[in-house]
């Protein structure tokens, strides 16, 4: 079962998959991460395995005052929790080389996706 959030998604390994999606003419197995808000620990809890995917250029940096992208600490913060927890996964998505985003971030229990899919890092 997958659900998504505007600056990342999230998809939940385990049982209970085929949850349908609920807007008029779209179909398959996707609803936004807030219209399961009531039932997202359970699920989280219950489920086999966490895969996190994360767009770097929105959902973890933050402009800084000369007008560049930073990351945020904040975020960088979770991803060492989320990479540090046993049954978990993550991928951190952009449009910058995977160099570079291996950098910024130091994590290597993650996947990076650079240059728009066409630059890939895989971790086990």
């Amino acid at each position: 079962m997958h659900s998504f959030h505007a600056r990342g998604c999230w998809a939940v390994s385990g049982e209970g998959g085929g949850v349908r999606n609920s807007e008029l003419g779209r179909t398959g197995a996707v609803r936004p991460l807030w219209s399961e808000a009531d039932t997202l620990r359970e699920r989280i809890t219950e489920a086999d395995s966490l895969y996190g995917f994360f767009s770097f250029d929105t959902a973890l940096s933050q402009r800084a005052s000369h007008g560049h992208l930073r990351t945020n600490p904040a975020a960088r913060a979770a991803l060492i929790r989320l990479c540090a927890a046993t049954r978990t996964r993550g991928a951190v998505l952009s449009a910058r080389k995977v160099e570079t985003l291996q950098r910024r971030l130091r994590l290597h229990r993650l996947a990076y996706v650079g240059v728009h899919g066409t630059d890939v890092q895989a971790y086990g």
